[in-house]
């Protein structure tokens, strides 16, 4: 939906960017600082020096003053100042410069483990790496070998070798310690186990109907099962009612958290008034009980979401910088359920797509003044940009992306621009093996905007405006074959292409203040949902993004300060939860 609105009002300024190159430079790891390294390179290959509180690059000194830290995180190269502020290197804009960030390390939850994570990041925000059976601190080797287990905790980073020895790293050095109790796999219950050990490593036991903490007595009685789940201890008491340990006391929570209920993840901002500053989130929905189940804090405004396959990890893309064409990923654990990563972009996000297999997110961008479209791959594996695919140079305004069900090919719609306009709609299609162009359909007299493939890979599904007649009269929806790029159907009417239901019998989408569904068989929209406008003071309840629960019963669909529910049987609501959010919202299964 924003890219439907956001191509009318796009800029036509075409930059160019200079990058200096140094031949022969492998690039830093990441986390890598000065001090303690001498240098950073880039993912350009560009040298990087710190003398006299200046940055340098490739020994020609940047607009800078006072920097007390050089950072290369996923091949950005970032600065401290002596007043604490961070800033970024602005390397693909026709002015180099340094742009206002913020440190985009982020801390990692205690319980973590390499393997199964690709890295640690400690509360002093050393980076810690661990291959070919030795530790590394911020790229820099520590006196070690052998090691088989990386953990951090409570702030400390431990690590076991092949004889089974512990030890932890403590004022810059390796010192022997017991064997610290591992955190229990979630989905641990007491009293099918005997214990219970969190990711803070605290010890937790049953005994006379109480819970225990490092053997101190919580207020509990009547308790009949302790759990850990999703990092969290729950307790059941006698009277079938469920308590979640906060880290001081028990609250209580709806139901048994394993329950299976999915989750409707949605891109919040509060309190979003001019008098107070906003607070960006992700609030997560339990669909089961329709209550918020969790506030993830953001540094940004979620743009686009997607969920990883295995529904382990919520991809969220946004803007971390509004003042510029900067981007960022933030990646969402969803058993921890936080952020555990942010992977920073050079350009604005414009759409987000995830591998069938998991392995790959692809990430549709472009610099604001610009309109030039690349795609990001980023590597789910070490959450990195691992490559970029450029599309052809020219005037294009990129709008939506989408992938088809078997990875092969990614669809991008967008518009070419001139000075006379906007011309007719491009879909470029994509090898993503050869990270290449393999056809380009067009649709004249129509401009391109959002896109799905249905799930079957024989139609591409395109929001097309005719250029020649004013919205809301000349809106349609291209149906297309996704080889050939020729026109299987045209379906009028208004309505920004979503999502298909779980049979695939029915595509949704919103507009006119409703929800719309196509049957797929017969290509007919009809409206679904109508009666949204009923719930706004001020007439329709503007609808931003929609989601479908797996089994295919219900829509969660995102309006102005709420949550929708409505179920698919009769299209009627049942619930309005009260979320301050524009959009977007993923739905997360659980396995």
């Amino acid at each position: 939906m924003r890219s439907f609105i956001r191509s009318y009002s796009l800029l036509a300024l075409i930059l160019f960017s200079l990058r200096g190159v140094a031949a022969g430079e492998a690039p830093s790891l990441s986390g890598t600082t000065i001090p303690s390294a001498t240098q950073i390179v880039d993912m350009y290959s560009n040298v990087w020096t710190l003398s006299d509180g200046r940055a340098y690059e490739n020994g020609k000194a940047t607009p800078s003053s006072g920097v007390i830290l050089l950072l290369c995180y996923g091949g950005t190269v970032y600065q401290e100042n002596i007043h604490h502020n961070w800033w970024l290197w602005d390397s693909d804009t026709a002015v180099l410069s340094w742009v206002a960030s913020s440190d985009p390390r982020v801390i990692s939850p205690s319980g973590t483990t390499l393997p199964s994570a690709t890295q640690i990041i400690d509360s002093e925000l050393n980076v810690w790496t661990l291959s070919g059976g030795k530790v590394y601190e911020k790229g820099h080797l520590t006196p070690s070998d052998g090691v088989i287990l990386l953990l951090y905790a409570k702030g400390v980073v431990y690590q076991e070798n092949i004889h089974k020895n512990w030890w932890a790293f403590r004022n810059g050095a390796w010192a022997a310690v017991a064997a610290p109790p591992l955190p229990s796999a979630s989905g641990t219950a007491i009293p099918a186990a005997a214990r219970l050990v969190d990711s803070d490593l605290n010890i937790w036991t049953v005994s006379g109907g109480k819970a225990y903490e490092n053997h101190q007595l919580t207020p509990s009685s009547g308790v009949s099962l302790l759990l850990f789940y999703h990092g969290s201890i729950y307790q059941e008491n006698v009277h079938d009612d469920w308590w979640r340990w906060n880290g001081s006391a028990w609250i209580t929570t709806a139901s048994d958290p394993r329950t299976g209920h999915p989750f409707a993840y949605v891109g919040s901002c509060s309190p979003c008034n001019p008098d107070q500053p906003i607070a960006f989130s992700v609030t997560v929905i339990d669909t089961g009980t329709n209550r918020v189940a969790a506030t993830i804090p953001m540094e940004f405004d979620a743009a686009y979401m997607v969920v990883a396959p295995d529904a382990k990890h919520v991809y969220v893309a946004g803007f971390p910088n509004s003042a510029t064409a900067y981007g960022a990923v933030a990646v969402i654990d969803t058993e921890l359920r936080r952020v555990v990563t942010t992977i920073p972009l050079q350009d604005g996000p414009e759409g987000i797509a995830a591998s069938p297999d998991g392995k790959k997110i692809f990430v549709l961008a472009y610099p604001l003044l610009t309109n030039k479209a690349i795609i990001y791959v980023v590597d789910t594996a070490t959450n990195t940009v691992e490559s970029t695919i450029n599309l052809p140079a020219g005037n294009f305004v990129a709008s939506a992306l989408a992938i088809s069900p078997d990875g092969q090919r990614l669809y991008v719609s967008g518009n070419p621009l001139s000075s006379a306009g906007y011309g007719p709609g491009l879909i470029y299609v994509i090898d993503t093996t050869g990270a290449s162009l393999v056809s380009r359909f067009s649709l004249p007299p129509y401009e391109f905007f959002n896109i799905a493939v249905s799930p079957d890979n024989s139609k591409l599904y395109v929001n097309a405006n005719q250029l020649s007649v004013p919205p809301p009269f000349g809106y349609a929806i291209a149906v297309l074959d996704p080889v050939t790029g020729h026109l299987l159907a045209k379906i009028s009417g208004v309505m920004t292409v979503g999502l298909f239901s779980p049979d695939a019998q029915h595509l949704y989408g919103t507009g006119l203040g409703s929800t719309v569904v196509i049957d797929t068989a017969t290509e007919v929209p009809t409206t679904a949902v109508a009666n949204l406008n009923v719930y706004g003071s001020t007439g329709y309840l503007t609808p931003f993004d929609l989601a479908i629960t797996p089994d295919g019963k219900y829509l969660y669909i995102v309006v102005t300060n709420s949550v929708v529910v409505a179920d698919t049987a009769t299209y009627t609501v049942e619930k309005v939860l009260p979320v301050s959010t524009s959009g977007p919202i993923a739905i997360v299964s659980v396995h």
